[in-house]
Formats: C-alpha cells, sequence, structure tokens
C-alpha cells in the first residue's frame, strides 16, 4: 500500500521542464500580439484627442450665439486655442481652453464664429500625425448649413434661456468635465 501511494504521488503536477516550455510558448504570443494592441491604444488617443477637439468647437457655437460674442479658435503647430472676446466697450479677450496635441502638428488656422456664426475654414490641414494618414480634420459639417454659415440652432435642440450659457461656461471651463 505504501508502494501505491509513492507512485501516485511521483506522478502528482507538472515537470519543471513542461512549466518552462508552457512560458516560452506565452512570451512569444505575447511578443507577437502586444505591438498590435499598443498601435491600437495610441489610434484611440488621438481619436479622442481629435473628438475632444470637435466636441468644443461645437460647445463654442453655442457660447458665442447665447452670450453674442466672438471665440476665436487658433490652430498653431500642435496648439489649438479657444479664446473669447466679450462685444463691451473695452473688449476683453479671454482664453478659455488651449488643448496641446501629442499626436498632430496643424497648419496655422484662425477661425472665428460671431454671434453663433461659423466664420472661416470647416476643415484644418494637419501637417503631422500618426502614421501620416490623415491630411485634414473636418471640425463641421458645412454642407447642412444656409449660405455656408452654421449656428447654434444646427448644434442641437436648445432653448435660449440663461441656463444653457451657465451650462456652456461650465462645460468649457471646468476641469471635471475635461473636453
Amino acid at each position: 500500500m505504501a508502494h501505491n501511494l509513492k507512485a501516485y504521488q511521483k506522478n502528482i503536477g507538472f515537470t519543471l521542464i513542461e512549466l518552462l516550455v508552457v512560458m516560452v510558448i506565452l512570451g512569444i504570443t505575447s511578443s507577437l500580439v502586444a505591438p498590435d494592441m499598443f498601435a491600437i491604444v495610441k489610434r484611440s488617443q488621438a481619436k479622442t484627442e481629435l473628438e475632444k477637439i470637435k466636441a468644443i468647437a461645437a460647445l463654442s457655437i453655442e457660447r458665442s450665439f447665447f452670450s453674442s460674442s466672438k471665440i476665436a479658435i487658433k490652430f498653431s503647430e500642435n496648439k489649438v486655442t479657444f479664446s473669447q472676446n466679450d462685444n463691451a466697450v473695452v473688449p476683453s479677450n479671454k482664453t478659455l481652453k488651449t488643448i496641446e496635441s501629442s499626436f498632430f502638428t496643424f497648419a496655422d488656422t484662425d477661425i472665428v464664429i460671431i454671434n453663433g456664426q461659423w466664420q472661416g475654414n470647416e476643415a484644418v490641414k494637419i501637417t503631422k500625425s500618426p502614421e501620416n494618414k490623415l491630411q485634414e480634420f473636418v471640425l463641421i459639417d458645412m454642407s447642412r448649413s444656409l449660405l455656408g454659415k452654421v449656428n447654434a440652432s444646427e448644434v442641437g435642440n436648445i432653448e435660449t434661456n440663461n441656463s444653457n450659457t451657465e451650462n456652456v461656461d461650465s462645460l468649457i471651463e471646468s476641469n471635471e468635465v475635461d473636453l
């Protein structure tokens, strides 16, 4: 009976060689899959960055409309700056948001939104992008608008009250919602 117990204990488990072979196989397969995963993550981050710029541009149309002001969007190298110029007696230029891109370099472009009316190009040329696949970034589709102008009423269903201006202001300026 003791003989059978020793034979049973000897056959339990894996040998060191078997474990090493499994670890080598896992290492080889993970080295083949890992580079693709990093590329997917990088593409996703770049897409998110462009969507963030597009969302803030749409919010800027609303903000300009509700505050009856002028908002300038300036693309310069890897920075996008959103600034507001109030239509007051003494105009003040206030920077709303600056986004520094880690994936894209933009051609110098200035876009202005006056009282909710988009003035300027609908797209921005991209001089450097991941894998150099993207040459142009369309901020807004002007083919949907009348006379090539896009105003706040086309961005979404908007009720004209003071709370909308406050909501747009808080979204653009807050650090909690980093669009």
